[in-house]
C-alpha cells in the first residue's frame, strides 16, 4: 500500500511541469510598399528637407475586434501577431497626415513580452517625417 502512494504522489508532482513552447520569429520591414515616400535609417541624406517633427508609433499583439456585417451581432475578437511592417504603416499614415514624403533617421526596436509565451510582443519605430524638397 505504501509503494503504491509513493507512486502516486510521484506520479502528481512529476507531471505538474509547465511547458513553455519555444518561440521562433523572424520579420522583415518593406520600405517597397510605400510608393513615393523616402524611407531611411540615416539620419543624414544627399537632398534638401524641411524637418516636420518626429513620429513614433507602437504596435502590440492581442486580441482586436473583427469586424463582422451585422451591427447588431456580438463584437468578436480574433488574435493578431503585430509584425514590424505594422508599425511602419503607423508612422507612414500619420507622416502622411502632417504633410511628410519621407522618413529619416528610422529606428525600429523589438519589445518582449513580460509574459512566458510571448503573447504580447511587438514593435516600437520612430523616425524624423521629411517634407523632400
Amino acid at each position: 500500500m505504501k509503494k503504491l502512494l509513493i507512486i502516486v504522489i510521484l506520479f502528481l508532482f512529476t507531471s505538474c511541469g509547465i511547458i513553455i513552447p519555444a518561440v521562433k520569429v523572424t520579420d522583415f520591414a518593406d520600405f517597397r510598399e510605400f510608393k513615393d515616400f523616402y524611407f531611411t535609417e540615416s539620419n543624414s541624406v544627399s537632398f534638401q528637407f524641411t524637418p516636420l517633427g518626429i513620429v513614433s508609433a507602437v504596435r502590440v499583439s492581442g486580441d482586436e475586434e473583427i469586424t463582422t456585417q451585422n451591427k447588431n451581432s456580438e463584437p468578436k475578437y480574433g488574435y493578431i501577431r503585430a509584425t514590424s511592417q505594422d508599425a511602419l504603416r503607423l508612422i507612414y499614415d500619420k507622416a502622411k497626415i502632417i504633410g511628410a514624403n519621407g522618413i529619416i533617421n528610422i529606428k525600429l526596436e523589438y519589445l518582449k513580452a513580460n509574459d512566458s509565451y510571448g503573447s504580447n510582443n511587438g514593435y516600437f519605430v520612430t523616425g524624423m517625417a521629411i517634407k523632400k524638397e
